[in-house]
């Protein structure tokens, strides 16, 4: 056959298009890309991610804990987390970077725990019979001092709207504490009366509170700046469950026997015109009496107010 009938043949055409696609996959041994022919642009990144990651100022760091040999269906997710991530990689931010944890090693497993990742249980057969084993399946989000995790992640279904939102909200919680002028304004509000009527947790309150600020400071370099007030007045009381929510409480009052007056407890965290209150509300007890409610986690609840007040 002639050069010229051949090259105008089908199998010239065949054997020119398999030339081209060797050629490619060589070239892309060392150029990560990627076009998308899944059907809904299953791997491109919405124009959000792009943005988010654009607009990165300081090094933020994505740690993926995936346990390996992870059975049907969960061992595609690893495999779409790794490729999604690398997608948020491909974007050319250098302050944006991942890293896959070895969840073999002691270390991984320690990395894990200081994260806040947790193991969970999964169900695989083996020698023909269900099993069930601890594995990892989370990743963390650091950025400055700030982590945020993403627990048990199972599917792949809006998993790119989990991570950017979780990247977006880290940022903005940290740049906008970052650019205060002010502090958060801290205050407790109580009525010394209550004090008479051996309220569970009421005598360590005020020290309780200082605790969780003093603690918060520390971790915050010094955002919130504590005050406490005291509600004597009936008037006082009203005002504060209109404007924050705070429990009325009702007792006797010992020098007008027949007559009541109000009293109350609460916090607030404000900044600016914006506020988060922090309820402590008083709880009746199984066997009898009353305690305030709380309390026990009231420096974790210090810590979020003035991120959700600064999202806001």
């Amino acid at each position: 056959m002639k050069i010229k009938e051949y090259l105008a043949s089908e199998r010239s055409n065949r054997l020119l298009l398999l030339v081209v696609i060797v050629l490619v996959n060589l070239v892309c041994l060392d150029w990560f890309f990627r076009i998308d022919l899944t059907e809904g642009n299953t791997y491109s990144l919405s124009s959000v991610s792009r943005e988010t990651i654009a607009t990165l100022r300081e090094p933020l760091t994505v740690s993926v804990f995936f346990s390996r040999d992870l059975p049907a269906p969960y061992n595609t997710v690893a495999r779409y987390v790794r490729d999604l991530l690398a997608e948020y990689d491909s974007l050319g931010n250098p302050n944006f970077r991942y890293q896959l944890v070895d969840m073999e090693s002691d270390g991984g497993r320690e990395t894990a725990d200081s994260y806040g990742i947790r193991s969970v249980q999964v169900q695989e057969v083996r020698s023909d019979e269900f099993q069930s084993r601890n594995a990892y399946m989370g990743i963390a989000v650091s950025y400055a001092d700030e982590v945020a995790q993403l627990q048990e992640i199972t599917g792949t279904e809006g998993l790119e709207y989990r991570i950017t939102t979780t990247i977006s909200r880290l940022v903005g919680t940290v740049e906008a504490a970052a650019a205060l002028d002010e502090k958060v304004e801290t205050v407790l509000y109580y009525s010394p009366a209550l004090a008479s009527y051996r309220i569970a947790g009421f005598d360590e309150l005020e020290d309780l509170v200082t605790e969780a600020v003093q603690a918060v400071n520390a971790e915050k370099n010094g955002i919130l700046d504590l005050r406490v007030e005291t509600v004597n007045q009936d008037a006082a009381v009203a005002s504060l469950g209109e404007q924050y929510g705070f429990q009325r409480i009702s007792y006797p009052d010992q020098d007008n026997p027949g007559r009541n007056r109000q009293a109350t407890v609460g916090m607030v965290l404000r900044l600016g015109d914006r506020f988060e209150t922090l309820p402590l509300d008083l709880s009746q007890q199984l066997f009898g009496g009353y305690a305030l409610a709380g309390l026990s986690n009231i420096q974790e609840r210090s810590r979020g107010g003035p991120g959700r007040a600064l999202e806001q």
